[in-house]
Formats: structure tokens, sequence, C-alpha cells
């Protein structure tokens, strides 16, 4: 019997019961779709390459059993990949990535693209006929992953779309030293978003200063240039004087009026 390293990949997800349980039922799928009628494998894409810097390629495959899972398979190792389910073998992929360039090893990057905007990545070690998954912690805006980027010095950085507002894109670092992932802290995210104001908001001097700032008025252009994570953006408009609003992730509303009432022209709104 084949040696099989099970995992469940869910992004940010915590595994829980239930989710192992149904990757044991899939791997039943996997092992009987022949008697049962179910669709043929698709083997997507494969590799060869030094993982683990050992000098010696390794045989890397991904095969889509269905919309529930895949199969990745270095040498004659397998780890079960949990899908999302949204779509067909088209909307998985893989692809060898250098994390940090001055060591032997390199990592694969596993993508499975879940909505228009957003791409689910992992990225996964491969050392000593052990397959793991790189884990990263929960940065504290929450968002999801449309792009990904490495500097070869450890660095990763995630392009989001904010998860509550689904309408302004981010970015957060991220260090790995060769074992684990750390965050990057910060208090600022540069947004640059151009919108044109559809009613009359109020506006204070900063997220601690409720003094006001000016009033956005119907028809008005601003540029909302800065968020701090917490709820709080900061606009700016033609004539270069600012102010900030609280955006209520829980109700989705400014000052109690629905965030895509109040601007027009932010991605993906609506």
């Amino acid at each position: 019997m084949k040696s099989k390293i099970m995992a469940l990949v869910v992004g940010f997800s915590l595994l829980s019961s239930s989710l192992i349980s149904f990757a044991q039922e899939d791997l039943i799928y996997m092992e009987s779709y022949k008697t049962q009628g179910m669709p043929k494998p698709k083997v997507i894409r494969t590799i060869s390459a030094d993982l683990d810097g050992n000098g010696s390629k390794e045989s890397i495959s991904l095969t889509y059993h269905s919309a529930n899972y895949a199969i990745l398979k270095i040498n004659k190792f397998e780890m079960v990949l949990a899908l999302f389910g949204v779509g067909d073998s088209d909307t998985i992929d893989i692809r060898v990535v250098d994390l940090i360039k001055t060591d032997k090893a390199k990592q694969l990057e596993f993508r499975e693209m879940t909505t228009d905007i957003y791409t689910r990545r992992e990225l996964i070690n491969y050392e000593n006929d052990n397959i793991n998954i790189v884990v990263f912690p929960v940065p504290a805006q929450p968002g999801m992953v449309v792009n990904a980027s490495y500097d070869g010095k450890g660095t990763i950085t995630h392009a989001y779309v904010n998860q509550n507002f689904y309408t302004w894109f981010y970015k957060e670092s991220f260090k790995y030293d060769g074992k684990t992932v750390t965050h990057i802290n910060k208090s600022s995210y540069s947004l640059e978003t151009q919108v044109t104001v559809s009613t009359v908001i109020k506006l204070q001097k900063s997220p601690t200063n409720k003094d006001l700032a000016f009033k956005m008025s119907k028809g008005m252009k601003l540029t909302i240039v800065e968020t701090n994570g917490k709820g709080w953006f900061k606009v700016k408009n033609s004539s270069g004087k600012t102010g900030w609003f609280y955006f209520d992730d829980k109700t989705n509303k400014i000052q109690g009026k629905p965030g895509t009432d109040i601007f027009k022209g932010l991605p993906y709104a609506g």
C-alpha cells in the first residue's frame, strides 16, 4: 500500500473533526472511482524539481479527482488537497517557487481559483520524505488573497481584497525562515482608490479626533488613500484636504448607510 500523507488545505481556516471526516470520505471516493463509474482523474501538471535541495530532482504531479479534492504526489508520497468545490480541473495548478534563494530548497505553490477575483494559494514544503503545508498566521485585517509575490529573501507579500467591504485592495507581508511564517505588522495600508460621492457624509479629523474635517457632498471626487486596518479610512479631496470615516464591518455601513451606496467607483462593489 502506498504511503499516504493526508492533509486538509483550507486557506486560513482551522481543521475540524467534520473536515477530517470529509477527507476520509474523499479517500474512499478516490480508491473506488473505477468500480462506481466515477469521473476519471485528470493529471493537471507534472514537474521535475529539486525541492529538498539534496541534488536529486523530485517527480511531482497534481491530479484532479473531483470538485472536492485533488492529489499532490511527490515521488511516492501523496497528499489529499481538499478543494472548495466551486470549479473544475481548470481552476487548479502548481508551480515551483524559491522563497529563500540562498538555501538549496524550493517550494511548491498550489493555486485554486475560487471566484473571479480570489485565488487561494498554499505553499508546500518537501523535506525528508515529508510533505508539509506552510502555515500562514491570520492577519488582523481580514481579506482574500488575489495575488502573491516572493522576493527570494524570505519575504512573502499577499495582495488582498478586503473580506468585509470587498471594495479595496491592500497588501500584507510575511517573513519565512525556512520553517515557519510570521506576519510583519503594520499600522497603515495604502489604498489610492478614486471614487465619486453619492450622499452627504461628515468626516472627522482623525480616528481619535472627532472634530469635523469637512463634509462630503454628492458628486464630489475623492481618493480613499489609507486605512488603519481597524475600520477607519482616510480620504482626500481635489484640494488636498483630508478626513476620516469609520466603516462598520458588522453592518457594512458608514454612519448608518450602506458603504456601496455612499461611493461610486469602488472596485467589485455591489
